[in-house]
C-alpha cells in the first residue's frame, strides 16, 4: 500500500511539472523556443527576459538598440522612414555590454541592414564590463539543460504566461517598452518633479578634470563592446546617434567639472567611428531648440516621443550628421552652447 501512494504520488507530482512545462513552452511569454503560436500576439515584458528570444525567433533586418533614450521609438516609424522591418531590442540603463550581448544573437540572426544603435554618454564612461541589471542567464546562454529555470518557474507559470493571454487585446506590438503616457513632460516636472533636478544638481562647482580622463574607458568599450560588430559586418548600416539631453545634464557636468572631457572623449569617439564607411553618426545634443525646452522632457535627460520621432526623420534626411569634416565644430557648438546658457533662469525665484 505504501509503495503504491509513493508510486502514485510521484506519477502526480510528474504529470504536473509536465503540465506546467508544457503550458510555459507552448505560451512561451519570453518566446525562448518559438513566436507565438495559436493565433495569439506578442506581448513583450521586461526587457532582459524578452530581448534574446525576440532576436532569436522574430523576423526582421533592422534592430533599435540602446538604452531607455530608445524606449519610446516605434518600430513602424523606421520601417515606413526605412524601407525595412525593424525589431527593438532596447534595456532601460543599458551599457556596452548589454548592447554587445544583444547584438550576437542579432547577428547570429542574420541578414541585417540596419542597426539603429542609441549611443549614450554613460556607455563610454561606464567600466566595459558595467552592466545596472542582472540578466537570467539561462535565456541566452543556449544551454538547454539550464531551461528548468524557465519551465518550470511558479512565477513565469503564474505570472506572464497568464498575462500573455490576458493582454491579447490590450496591447500594441508597437508599443513595446514605450513608457511615456507613464509621464508628464514639461519644465515644472523636471525641475520639481518626482525626479527634481533642483535636488539633484550638486550645490558646488568642483575645478575641471584633465580632459583625458574619460578616454579609458571610451576607447575599451568601443573596441571591445561596439566596434567589432562594425568590423564584421561591413554590409549592415549602423546609425548611431548621442541622444538629446536636456541642456541641465550640460549644467551637471560643468558642476562636476567635466565638460571638457566629456566634449574631448566625444571627439575621439567620433573620430573613431567616422573611420567605417558602414557607420553614420548622428549628434543631437547641441540642437537648441530641443535640449533648452524643457517641455520636452521628464527629467533632466529623458524626453518625449516627439523627439523619438524627430531623430528617425532627421536621420532619414541626414540632418544633424557628424562627418569627418564637421564633427569637431559641432563639438565646438555644444561647448558654446553648454559655456554660454543661463543655467540660473531655471533656479531664481520670480
Amino acid at each position: 500500500m505504501y509503495k503504491k501512494f509513493v508510486r502514485n504520488t510521484l506519477a502526480l507530482a510528474v504529470a504536473l511539472l509536465v503540465i506546467c512545462g508544457s503550458a510555459v513552452f507552448l505560451i512561451d511569454p519570453y518566446y525562448h523556443y518559438h513566436a507565438p503560436w495559436f493565433g495569439l500576439r506578442a506581448t513583450p515584458f521586461q526587457e532582459r527576459y524578452c530581448n534574446p528570444g525576440l532576436a532569436e525567433q522574430f523576423d526582421y533586418d533592422s534592430v533599435i538598440i540602446g538604452s531607455s533614450m530608445t524606449e519610446n521609438f516605434r518600430a513602424s516609424w523606421f520601417d515606413s522612414a526605412f524601407g525595412c522591418k525593424t525589431l527593438k531590442l532596447s534595456y532601460s540603463g543599458a551599457r556596452s555590454i548589454n548592447t554587445r550581448t544583444i547584438m550576437e544573437k542579432v547577428f547570429a540572426h542574420g541578414g541585417i541592414q540596419n542597426v539603429f544603435f542609441g549611443l549614450d554618454t554613460a556607455m563610454l564612461t561606464s567600466e566595459v564590463d558595467f552592466t545596472q541589471f542582472e540578466v537570467p542567464e539561462y535565456l541566452y546562454d543556449g544551454i538547454g539543460l539550464n531551461d528548468v529555470n524557465y519551465l518550470l518557474n511558479k512565477d513565469i507559470l503564474f505570472g506572464d504566461t497568464v498575462k500573455t493571454l490576458q493582454r491579447q487585446d490590450t496591447f500594441r506590438f508597437d508599443d513595446m517598452y514605450v513608457w511615456e503616457k507613464n509621464y508628464t513632460f514639461s519644465e515644472e516636472e523636471v525641475l520639481h518633479g518626482k525626479q527634481a533636478y533642483v535636488k539633484l544638481r550638486p550645490k558646488t562647482v568642483k575645478g575641471p578634470i584633465e580632459k583625458t580622463a574619460l578616454l579609458r574607458t571610451s576607447r575599451a568599450n568601443l573596441e571591445q563592446n561596439i566596434l567589432p560588430f562594425i568590423q564584421q559586418h561591413p554590409d549592415t548600416t549602423f546609425y548611431l546617434f548621442v541622444p538629446p539631453y536636456s541642456i541641465l545634464f550640460w549644467d551637471m557636468e560643468h558642476r562636476k567639472g567635466e565638460t571638457d572631457a566629456l566634449l574631448y572623449m566625444l571627439a575621439d569617439t567620433a573620430e573613431q567611428l567616422l573611420d567605417y564607411p558602414n557607420v553614420k553618426l548622428f549628434y543631437y545634443q547641441n540642437v537648441e531648440e530641443i535640449v533648452a525646452d524643457l517641455n520636452h522632457y521628464k527629467d533632466y535627460s529623458h524626453y518625449s516621443s516627439d523627439v523619438n520621432r524627430y531623430i528617425v526623420q532627421s536621420m532619414k534626411d541626414g540632418t544633424h550628421q557628424m562627418t569627418k569634416e564637421n564633427y569637431r565644430s559641432e563639438l565646438q557648438k555644444m561647448k558654446n552652447l553648454a559655456e554660454s546658457f543661463d543655467y540660473e533662469q531655471f533656479f531664481t525665484e520670480s
